[in-house]
Formats: structure tokens, C-alpha cells, sequence
């Protein structure tokens, strides 16, 4: 109900947008769901999966937000869709996420056979993403290196890896105000720059409405939250 409501007021305003979808939901300690391992399927919720087969009549479209947007069965720092990293290794310390690195099995066919398998699920709900986002942007450079091969377009912010004088692994997520069509892993990018909203942490609309008119100053400056 609330996806349509929205999708509505952007029809309305001739506002394009996506839809970041997840194929696969898994709470598999129960962490969400009282104790009880869960697994859901889009066929789970019919009236969800006909508006996103609709989508489209109102200017809407699919990109693909990893297959369960979570890692293996273990808290990663959670333990369940969607709060949990999918392509790196996150542990919870004194309510901030300490970046492990990637995963022990990570290799370009373990993180390819993740995004196809994903692909493949909602292509055989008759839904065709135009785009990749990766889960809270964080995979290793092995991992990005995969993405081009499989989605000419992501639309989200890239992260890029060094080492430092110490020989430790270091990153740095990539905010760009426009269009990258080649980034050093050969992805074209459409970067998200305005945020999103979370009066918690002090984010409204006034802050995204200011962001985007900071980005005017750039030529060709892209304007893309996300809610």
C-alpha cells in the first residue's frame, strides 16, 4: 500500500524512479521474527509482486539490490535482510560496524554466482532490472570487478580500496556529483548524492532539498536520493 501510494505522488509529479528491490528475504537466527528462522519469497506477498510487475504504468523501474542483501547464518552485524552486509565481513562494536573485510569464500564466481542467482529469481517473476545497487554500498574491489560483467549500470556509490603506509587495507566511498560512465572497475555509475531521510539522525527534506541545489553548481550535477 505504501509503495503504491508513493509510486502515485511520482506519476503525479512526472518524477522518475526505481525501485531497489531485494529477490530473497532471510532471517535465518529469527532476529526479526522471535526466534524463528524465516524465509520469504516474493510469491509471498501477491499483492506486492503485481505492483512491481505494474510498475512501469507509473514510470517506474527495477534495479537489483543484491540476492538476500545478508550474509551465511550469522550476524553480519544483525543477522537478517536488508540491516545486514551481503559482499564484506561486519561485526557490531559498541553499536558501530567495524569492516572485517571480505568474506572467506569471496572470489569473482562466489560474488557473480550471488548476482545471477538474484537475477534469475526475479527474472522468473517477469521482472527485469535495468540496474545493480550494491547492499550499503560495500563489496571488496573483487567483488565490483564482477558487477560491470553482469549490469552495464549501477546506480549507487562505489567504494575503492588502498593500502597505507602500514600495509592495511583502507577505503574510500566515492560521492560524485554527476554521471561517471567508466569508474576504475568499469561500471557506469549513477551516483547517489542527495541522501536520504531519517529525522533520527538529524536528515530532512530540508537537508536533501539543500544538497540538491548545491548540485547545481556542477554541469550535468545529479540529483538522486533515495527513501
Amino acid at each position: 500500500t505504501n509503495l503504491q501510494a508513493i509510486a502515485e505522488l511520482l506519476q503525479a509529479r512526472n518524477i522518475p524512479f526505481v525501485v531497489s528491490l531485494i529477490p530473497e528475504y532471510r532471517d535465518p537466527l529469527g532476529v526479526v521474527h522471535q526466534g524463528f528462522p524465516t524465509q520469504l519469497a516474493l510469491s509471498n506477498n501477491p499483492a506486492l509482486l503485481q505492483l512491481l510487475q505494474n510498475i512501469a504504468t507509473y514510470g517506474g523501474q527495477i534495479i537489483q539490490h543484491g540476492w538476500t542483501h545478508q550474509y551465511a547464518s550469522l550476524p553480519n552485524p544483525i543477522g537478517a535482510t536488508a540491516s545486514d552486509y551481503e559482499f564484506y565481513r561486519v561485526v557490531a562494536v559498541n553499536g558501530t560496524n567495524l569492516m572485517l573485510g571480505p568474506v572467506l569464500e569471496d572470489s569473482s564466481r562466489w560474488a557473480g554466482t550471488r548476482v545471477q542467482t538474484g537475477k534469475t529469481i526475479l527474472e522468473q517473476y517477469g521482472l527485469t532490472p535495468i540496474a545493480w545497487l550494491t547492499p550499503h554500498y560495500y563489496a571488496s574491489a573483487c567483488d565490483y570487478g564482477v558487477f560491470p560483467m553482469l549490469f552495464p549500470l549501477a546506480l549507487d556509490r562505489g567504494t575503492y580500496f588502498s593500502l597505507n603506509s602500514s600495509g592495511a587495507l583502507k577505503d574510500l566511498e566515492h560521492i560524485a556529483p554527476f554521471t561517471i560512465n567508466r569508474d576504475v572497475y568499469g561500471q557506469k555509475r549513477l551516483p547517489e548524492t542527495v541522501g536520504y531521510i531519517s529525522p533520527a539522525y538529524g536528515l530532512l527534506p530540508s537537508n536533501l532539498v539543500a544538497r540538491a541545489e548545491a548540485n547545481l553548481v556542477v554541469r550535468d550535477g545529479w540529483a538522486g536520493c533515495y527513501y
